[in-house]
């Protein structure tokens, strides 16, 4: 279990590519269900959910933000870790994730409904642009100022 908390949150040390795109993979997914997850009210199995359950609609939904929210705080910590550590991987100060993580916040905190209720799946893709990018960052062969490369 430690290990697998020093991997996903540690701000220290370097990152491969391989291990990069798992762990954005992860943190995309995570904020994909949450998407899906504020779409949910709008949706027409709400009104059905709340016709017939009325009394327990409300702590469902209670229930259900208390769960996206953390698990969008897991995500978004995760994913700031794994591109701090890319950035250290190419030779670059963790402080340049600000940017990144700005726009992701942009993106993920912005989303827009469309007529019909649905999410503006659309940003998911903004919020990978910066990802990519990360991605085509060159490795810095041997040591740098971060650690040893990783094997």
């Amino acid at each position: 279990m430690e290990k697998l908390v020093d991997r996903f949150f540690s701000f220290s040390g370097r990152v491969k590519r391989g291990h990069f795109c798992l762990g954005s993979l992860f943190s995309l997914v995570v904020f994909w269900i949450t998407f899906l997850l504020r779409a949910f009210p709008r949706s027409s199995f709400h009104s059905m959910l709340s016709n017939r359950f009325a009394a327990v609609v409300p702590l469902i939904v209670a229930i259900a933000f208390a769960l996206e929210s953390f698990f969008v705080v897991v995500a978004a910590v995760s994913l700031l870790s794994i591109q701090v550590r890319r950035l250290h991987d190419g030779n670059f100060s963790g402080w340049w994730s600000i940017p990144i993580v700005a726009w992701q916040a942009y993106c993920f905190a912005f989303p827009t409904f469309l007529n019909d209720g649905s999410c503006g799946l659309y940003r998911l893709g903004l919020l990978a642009l910066p990802l990519f990018v990360l991605l085509l960052v060159p490795s810095m062969s041997g040591k740098n100022h971060y650690g040893q490369e990783p094997a």
